[in-house]
């Protein structure tokens, strides 16, 4: 199937290659290698808020632009109490999760850490994963 993308035409460089690759339904090595042969460094700008606060993933600052568009109230980076970890968002009593890089042992890692922090303290959480945000964005005007 990748075969048939035009590379050209889409924005290889200006969002991470993990998105692109969901986007085209392709593996992200695969988008990696075609901006390297074009020279085309990957995205390093800078991901931030409705409000301009700086974020670490794209899915963020997606999960940002849905709430603010529906006009829900939320928090950023967010101390979990009784750890030493913080949440995505917070939403009255609830925090958000964002998981968008499974597939790094790193940060599967800390992943599992955290769920089991949250399990552990009983403590309310959502758990998204990158799909899950790209699935609220897509109907998103901001």
């Amino acid at each position: 199937m990748a075969g048939f993308i035009n590379w050209d035409i889409v924005g290889i460089g200006t969002k991470p290659d993990a998105v692109i690759a969901r986007e085209l339904n392709v593996c992200r090595r695969k988008v990696c290698s075609e901006r390297n042969k074009r020279g085309i460094n990957p995205f390093l700008g800078k991901i931030l808020t409705q409000e301009e606060f700086p974020v670490r993933s794209i899915y963020e600052a997606m999960f940002d632009a849905v709430l603010h568009e529906k006009g829900t109230f939320h928090l950023h980076e967010v101390p979990v109490p009784s750890t030493r970890f913080k949440a995505d968002f917070k939403i009255e009593d609830t925090f958000i999760e964002i998981a968008g890089m499974l597939e790094y042992p790193k940060y599967k890692e800390k992943y599992l850490n955290k769920k089991a922090a949250y399990e552990q303290l009983e403590i309310k959480v959502v758990w998204l994963e990158g799909q899950d945000v790209e699935e609220l964005f897509k109907e998103c005007k901001l």
